[in-house]
């Protein structure tokens, strides 16, 4: 598995499975399509947080009679890991000399015999060195992620047993400075 990233950006990240990718970026011409707990991820994947995923799955194509079109080298798959038995929390932050903020809460737990949760909550900001300012004054490179993950899981009985899933991810990147050169300015003068 292999993730191409245009302009060094997260935004323009496209996976590949055994060297097969896409340059497009419309989500129904991609070769390789990301899944979470089967449901497509319509869009780019290379703002996905890990903050309960459970495992991945990376099946090699051709996978179109399994999980449909726009899969022709290969899906992704991240499973979200389910209700645990006991309950259990965890807080997190961290702080990097290089700009990076990241806080993230994790409550786990059983409400009933049948009847368990899963939240967690995880910000995610950094922002580029003071010098990467626009003259504007817009702070150039700097990315801002949120998001919120809701997990149910219930059993009735022995063979009547889900989950329902709630996920919510916002993203902000504000890219860096970049520089094209035309082909009109690269010509020899003579």
């Amino acid at each position: 598995m292999l993730f191409r990233s245009y302009h060094g950006g997260r935004q323009a990240n496209n996976p590949g499975v055994r060297g097969v990718a896409s340059d497009l970026r419309a989500s129904n011409q991609q070769k390789v399509t990301s899944f979470v707990d089967g449901m497509p991820i319509l869009g780019n994947t290379g703002t996905l947080q890990f903050s309960g995923i459970d495992a991945v799955e990376v099946y090699r194509g051709p996978q179109s009679a399994a999980f449909g079109r726009a899969t022709f080298a290969g899906a992704i798959n991240y499973v979200t890991a389910d209700a645990p038995d006991e309950f259990e929390g965890e807080f997190k932050a961290h702080l990097s000399e290089h700009g990076r903020e990241e806080v993230g809460i994790l409550l786990a737990g059983p409400l009933t015999d049948s009847l368990g949760y899963r939240i967690s909550y995880v910000q995610n900001d950094w922002q580029g060195p003071d010098e990467w300012t626009a003259t504007d004054g817009v702070q150039m490179g700097s990315e801002e992620t949120e998001q919120v993950r809701l997990k149910l899981n219930f059993e009735l009985s022995d063979t009547v047993y889900g989950d329902i899933t709630f996920d919510r991810l916002e993203t902000f990147d504000q890219g860096g400075a970049s520089w094209e050169i035309g082909r009109a300015s690269c010509r020899e003068r003579v």
